[in-house]
């Protein structure tokens, strides 16, 4: 007799979370302090928190955290992107399922970053999920939806 009759395959997720702290907001002309800034956007331990929350309302999918990335104070256009790139060597060497942010903008600002980054995920079968946008229904249609949504809004990063 099979005892595992509908089990479900698990699916590792990763949580990536980024916050530019170097960007500073302007609110009538007055520059605004680090802390006060930051107060505006949602932070990297609050991204996280979401995203896992996101996650366990997933359980019954399968759905397991894997890793966490977390790059605190590092523009999504910058070069040097640490917990990134390592996400990326990660997709490369196969380690999860499901990418998990809350937002796209928070992977990618970029159009010719984006198109790489869904073509990496696309060759070694990893999905793309944001709490904001959901889960892609059909790849074609939200990647223009995407790249519209990125050419409007390339001229703040943060």
């Amino acid at each position: 007799m099979n005892t595992i009759k509908n089990a479900k395959r698990l699916l590792r997720v990763a949580i990536f979370s980024r916050v530019s702290i170097a960007e500073r907001k302007s609110i009538d002309g007055k520059k605004m302090d680090v802390d006060k800034a930051m107060s505006r956007y949602t932070s990297c331990d609050a991204q996280v928190d979401m995203c896992t929350d996101f996650i366990k309302s997933h359980k019954q999918d399968g759905w397991v955290l894997a890793e966490t990335y977390i790059d605190d104070g590092v523009s999504s256009v910058a070069s040097f992107r640490p917990e990134y790139d390592r996400m990326m060597r990660d997709v490369r060497a196969r380690k999860f399922d499901i990418v998990v942010a809350v937002s796209w903008d928070r992977l990618q600002r970029d159009l010719r970053d984006s198109k790489n980054f869904e073509e990496l995920l696309d060759i070694n079968s990893v999905q793309i999920c944001t709490i904001k946008e959901g889960m892609p229904k059909n790849r074609a249609i939200d990647s223009f939806t995407r790249n519209l949504l990125q050419s409007t809004s390339g001229q703040t990063h943060f």
